[in-house]
């Protein structure tokens, strides 16, 4: 059995916050974005570190928000406080750009095209995903974007055939 997996994601034009845990991060990701009105976009995820939720949580205490109605959103500078250990499995794409969420703001006030991540806007030849890497409800399977129920059940196959060579 696995421990959660612990997830950041981050909102599009408010750049708030939300870290929690889940099997899923994809799928919490899809159940985050439907009630949201901005993009949201898993920018970290740490496998097997859903336990380390509540030290993230009180890390960032002082940032609560109250900005989108709910819970444990948290502003955006609280993000220097996640522990360095965990943000080294920040996504590459993340990492290359931390300010997309600015460029969100920026195009819903301008009309104007900007390079903001999506599934559909990736340029996959450089750099390559990495493997497993979530970008909303699509994980990257080291040939394609696939749909992450897709890639969960042929990790689950994978695993089985593991299990039954042991």
């Amino acid at each position: 059995m696995t421990s959660a997996h612990l997830y950041v994601i981050q909102s599009g034009v408010t750049g708030a916050i939300k870290v929690g845990r889940s099997d899923s991060p994809a799928r919490r990701l899809h159940q985050l974005q439907t009630g949201s009105p901005y993009v949201l976009r898993i920018i970290l995820v740490l496998e097997g570190g859903g336990p380390r939720e509540r030290e993230v949580h009180r890390r960032l205490d002082s940032w609560k928000t109250t900005r989108i109605a709910g819970a444990e959103w948290f502003s955006e500078e609280g993000l220097g406080s996640i522990p360095d250990d965990i943000w080294e499995h920040a996504l590459p794409w993340y990492l290359d750009n931390p300010d997309w969420w600015r460029q969100d703001v920026a195009f819903r006030k301008t009309g104007q095209s900007v390079t903001v991540p999506s599934i559909v806007e990736l340029d996959f030849s450089d750099p390559q995903p990495v493997v497993g890497q979530v970008e909303g409800d699509k994980v990257w399977d080291g040939t394609n974007w696939i749909d992450a129920a897709e890639w969960e059940k042929q990790q689950e196959e994978t695993k089985e055939v593991g299990d039954a060579s042991v």
